[in-house]
Formats: C-alpha cells, structure tokens, sequence
C-alpha cells in the first residue's frame, strides 16, 4: 500500500498534527492515538467512536467552533482546529 505525504495541519487540542487532504478527522485522530473524542453525558467516562460511519454519534468533536461535529464525516483540509471533549 502505498502512503501518502501529509500536505496539510490539523490543530487538535492544541497539538499540531500532520494530515493529509482528503483524508477523515476520525483517522488523523485514530493515527495520531487520540481515542477518546468525548465523554459519557452521565458518567463521564471517555468514550472512543465505535462506527467510523456517522451513525453512533461517539465521535462528536467541535471544528472551528462548531460544537457536535461528527469526526468521521469531517474531510480534512489544512488549518482545521479541533477540540475533543474528552477529560486530559
């Protein structure tokens, strides 16, 4: 397989990541070791995204500014800011 050159940079939690055009948030997140995108509501436990596909909801991160953003749909482009809002 090959690997492509990252050609853009995702701010997340403050940490700079390189990326790659087209590429998913979930998978410059999942590249880089972040698994934790959110916490439970209720008991607070971090919670990973579990489908990849926008339909469990468990990857809910804010991109610029926007809150409840799914981070599998997200296509990357270079300067994205993203938050998590899983507890550190």
């Amino acid at each position: 397989m090959r690997r492509l050159r990252p050609d853009a940079v995702v701010t997340v939690d403050g940490r700079t990541l390189p990326a790659c055009t087209g590429q998913s948030l979930y998978g410059v997140l999942i590249d880089a070791g972040i698994w934790w995108h959110r916490t439970h509501p209720v008991s607070g436990a971090p919670e990973a995204g579990m489908c990849g596909m926008g339909t469990c909801l468990a990857c809910l991160v804010d991109v610029d500014g926007r809150p409840g953003v799914r981070a599998c749909a997200v296509e990357i482009r270079d300067g994205l800011r993203v938050r998590t809002g899983a507890r550190r």
